[in-house]
């Protein structure tokens, strides 16, 4: 006995039903992702920087409290050497390895942020992947007085940068910054510099140097006493920002950040 049969496929009409509803799933299911992907990132940037101030306390362990150098330009014996934003400092990696850190972690990768994408060198047309995005404090054993000065003291220092690390108050440990991850638009050196104070104790508006807002709208940090978080930044005119020496006014975002490099009574 013959048994008929007949395999039937898809109809036009199903497939489509079929891709219809992938996509809408997918829709659902990607932002989810991306903003999954964002957040594990954000915290491995939080790691990042907070894996470089335990290099940071073991060298003044190891230094009579001494902290290390953080000189512009990245002297022999600074944390890090070279410039970022050119070649060939963007892609060089011994500049990393000659800092004085290196020998304290051996991983190049915590020195740049796994949010930022490759981008263009100052003076030319390449995109390369450059092997740092984060910047220190100047005022950690900086070499650039001039941003502690107020302008009034005869070129004497009111707030002379923190050579030891026991010698870090006002703020304490726990609120005074040590590394940032610097805009692309500013990094350049290993100096974050934001100037702390103009003439007669005001408050200076400006931007020399500018934080990312690669982590959904927020910037990342560590701190003297170890720990390390992200900012949300809260003035809007903080992610738009371009290039150095911007001025703004009443910006809540810069007073923090002045506020954990140093603090005055006067407002």
């Amino acid at each position: 006995m013959r048994v008929n049969s007949t395999r039937r496929g898809f109809t036009l009409i199903e497939l489509l039903v079929v891709i219809a509803i992938i996509a809408v799933l997918a829709s659902m299911l990607l932002p989810a992702l991306s903003k999954a992907k964002n957040k594990a990132q954000g915290i491995k940037c939080i790691n990042n920087v907070k894996q470089l101030t335990i290099a940071w306390h073991l060298y003044a362990g190891d230094n009579d409290d001494n902290l290390v150098l953080n000189h512009i330009g990245g002297v022999q014996n600074s944390w890090i050497l070279g410039l970022t934003d050119r070649m060939p400092g963007a892609t060089n990696v011994l500049d990393i390895r000659r800092g004085s850190l290196f020998p304290y972690n051996k991983s190049e990768k915590i020195y740049q942020c796994p949010s930022f994408l490759p981008t263009k060198v100052t003076g030319g047309s390449q995109i390369v992947k450059w092997v740092r995005s984060y910047s220190m404090n100047g005022h950690m054993n900086g070499n650039a007085d001039w941003v502690q000065n107020d302008g009034q003291t005869g070129g004497r220092l009111p707030y002379p940068p923190h050579r030891k690390l026991s010698a870090i108050n006002n703020p304490g440990p726990a609120a005074n910054l040590v590394f940032v991850d610097e805009s692309k638009y500013t990094l350049e050196d290993s100096f974050f510099a934001v100037p702390v104070f103009t003439g007669g104790g005001a408050r200076k508006r400006l931007w020399q140097n500018a934080p990312t807002c690669r982590h959904d709208n927020g910037g990342v940090f560590s701190f003297a006493d170890g720990h390390a978080e992200k900012w949300k930044w809260r003035d809007e005119r903080t992610c738009t920002i371009r290039g150095h020496n911007v001025t703004h006014f009443n910006s809540v975002d810069l007073r923090r950040i002045q506020d954990s490099i140093i603090r005055h009574p006067v407002r």
